[in-house]
């Protein structure tokens, strides 16, 4: 961001102050620990590389790498976001040149966009070889609402001013049908949004883009019922949780409020300090007026404090510098006081052992005895929600990531995995056959849950640990495969231990020796000694992508248990390969090299382009 605005010809004074006002914007604290916010970060970084362009190639591949990492980032609706607003920026860009520089630069720009889908393709084209086998697509499919922002009401639009206008979740208050994160994302700042106002009235022709964005991507984020059926025929915009969008929102009140300070400091003009002045009282009257009939639920003095004394101190500095100028400078340090303070409410400043803590609950299912084979964890209620168990190094069969594979998501569903909560949670004990056949050894409980077929290994005020004894191992003969219309349903109310589901498959296995040699997080070698022919079943889920082979050969593989990978086994001794790759990703290997090479021609040719300015500029002219 101070890079960016440095770009737009601010001094340093206003360059920090808008960056602090979107480093620490609310979207950026309440996200901090997703990957949304690699994306967005970022953002005013390829703004700003985009100025660079027209000089040369080499400032083509800067932005270049920066769009790049970006599409590493490992959230591609916000991605699809910071579009919306850098395709339009770099059009403007484009109008800005002569006519006979524009196709040259569109030409730049167009080649920043391929080049970086080259670079960043081993992760791309997997993702959307997986996409049309997501949990998130059946569910939008089935139930587009389940995207819906909030809507576009006086209610909503206070996080402006106050990020804790709907209370807050740390202190048991929050009061809202919508996500805390969701709601306060727009918020940079009271200071910020001030000066952005004294900014606009000052020079609205000036700032018209950021004026039009800003009223474009407010209707985005809010979709208002003239804006909603437009939205849902937009392809990929119509998959993503639009309402995210207000980041932007935060972002250009961080640029028009670092023009209001460059204002403020350099004196301004008087109707811009009148319209400051007007904004600070305006905001006084609203903030005092929302917020006072909640501020006894707070119990809290540091929250009061952070959400007013810091806010309207900024605004007091700002009317103090009407008449003396130095005063602003003291705005930048309220503002990060304002945003940073506002929001340790929500997300304190702590450090992974404190945000993951390995419980007593978490130590027991890390026991040494425990260490003969790969084991797998679930568990009852909210003791340990989805996802967060890889943190605690267990893994857990249920799943809360929108790319989930969906095939696996039936099964669960099958099971009575309840998804009417954020974290989708078993509320009692699923089905034995499924937490045999998946290998559950652990099952963590509530404390004070009990469980009768299961043996209690822990019991504290963190959670209850049961054992069960039964879990199968990742690979297994089993007793029968039957053939089911429905696998996933019939392993949910199967009684037999180890009897598998196929669709088109039913065999009698003979007993055989089965070993695993490796096992890994993308393969596994298995050794199968066997006196007749058989079948190997196994808790893997069949994502497109794994390949099996037996001897160095390429072997088939069944789909059992409506989402599993299993496989027919001869007589004999078989060493079988079980390998994940991506879909395309061999090819996707290949599309990067292509574009590292692209990019390296990039910078040289820059290079030499920058050498010949250099030269150029200091041959004296006839």
């Amino acid at each position: 961001m101070y890079l960016l605005l440095h770009r737009l010809g601010l001094s340093p004074a206003s360059r920090v102050f808008g960056a602090i006002a979107y480093a620490f914007c609310t979207f950026t604290i309440a996200f901090a620990g997703f990957p949304h916010t690699n994306v967005t970060t970022l953002l005013p970084l390829l703004l700003a590389t985009l100025h660079s362009v027209r000089a040369g190639w080499g400032g083509t591949a800067r932005a270049t790498l920066v769009l790049t990492l970006m599409l590493l980032g490992g959230h591609p609706e916000s991605v699809l976001h910071s579009a919306l607003i850098a395709l339009p920026y770099a059009g403007v860009l484009v109008t800005a040149v002569p006519r006979s520089q524009r196709l040259v630069l569109s030409a730049r720009f167009g080649a920043i966009g391929v080049v970086a889908l080259l670079l960043a393709a081993p992760v791309l084209m997997p993702f959307l070889g997986h996409l049309p086998h997501t949990q998130r697509l059946h569910e939008v499919q089935a139930n587009r609402d389940i995207l819906a922002p909030p809507p576009l009401t006086a209610a909503n639009l206070m996080p402006f001013a106050m990020p804790n206008y709907f209370g807050n979740p740390r202190v048991h208050n929050y009061r809202s049908d919508f996500n805390f994160n969701e709601l306060c994302t727009q918020y940079a700042g009271l200071s910020a949004l001030i000066l952005a106002i004294g900014a606009v009235v000052a020079g609205f022709r000036q700032h018209l883009f950021w004026i039009v964005m800003f009223v474009l991507m407010t209707l985005l984020a809010f979709e208002p019922p003239f804006i909603a059926p437009i939205v849902r025929h937009v392809p990929l915009l119509d998959m993503a949780p639009n309402g995210r969008l207000r980041f932007t929102l935060a972002l250009i009140t961080a640029i028009l409020g670092a023009h209001g300070f460059e204002l403020l400091i350099r004196g301004g003009n008087r109707r811009a300090l009148a319209a400051t002045a007007f904004a600070v009282a305006a905001s006084v009257a609203v903030i005092g007026v929302a917020s006072y009939p909640t501020f006894a639920q707070y119990g809290t003095r540091r929250l009061i404090f952070f959400t007013t004394i810091a806010p309207l101190g900024s605004a007091a500095a700002i009317v103090l510098a009407w008449r003396r100028p130095a005063v602003g400078f003291a705005v930048p340090v309220l503002l990060f006081l304002d945003l940073v303070g506002g929001m340790l409410m929500y997300n304190p400043a702590v450090g992974r052992k404190l945000y993951y803590p390995r419980t007593p609950a978490i130590e027991a299912m890390h026991r040494p005895e425990d260490s003969s084979g790969p084991h797998r964890v679930t568990g009852i209620g909210q003791a340990l929600p989805p996802i967060t168990s890889r943190f605690v190094g267990v893994e857990d069969i249920r799943v809360h990531d929108p790319s989930a594979f969906r095939p696996y998501g039936a099964v669960l569903d099958a099971a009575g995995f309840d998804r009417s909560d954020y974290f989708g949670q078993f509320r009692v004990l699923p089905p034995q056959p499924l937490i045999d056949f998946l290998g559950v050894r652990w099952i963590i409980a509530p404390p004070g849950t009990a469980i009768e077929s299961l043996s209690l290994v822990h019991s504290g005020v963190d959670a209850n640990v049961y054992r069960n004894e039964t879990s199968m191992p990742r690979y297994f003969v089993p007793e029968r495969v039957d053939r089911s219309a429905d696998p996933a349903a019939s392993l949910v109310v199967g009684r037999i231990r180890g009897r598998v589901y196929s669709k088109t498959l039913h065999a009698q296995p003979a007993p055989a020796e089965v070993r695993i040699e490796r096992y890994e997080s993308n393969g596994s070698t298995i050794v199968v000694r066997a006196d007749r022919e058989t079948f190997v079943a196994s808790s893997e889920v069949a994502l497109p992508g794994h390949a099996l082979t037996r001897n160095g050969e390429p072997w088939p593989t069944e789909i059992i248990n409506g989402a599993f990978v299993g496989w027919r086994v001869p007589a004999g001794t078989s060493r079988f390969e079980l390998t994940y790759r991506p879909p395309m990703f061999a090819m996707s290997i290949v599309l990067c090299a292509f574009g590292l090479i692209i990019t390296s021609a990039m910078f040289v040719v820059g290079r030499r382009q920058a050498t010949a300015s250099r030269i150029d500029r200091l041959t004296p002219t006839q």
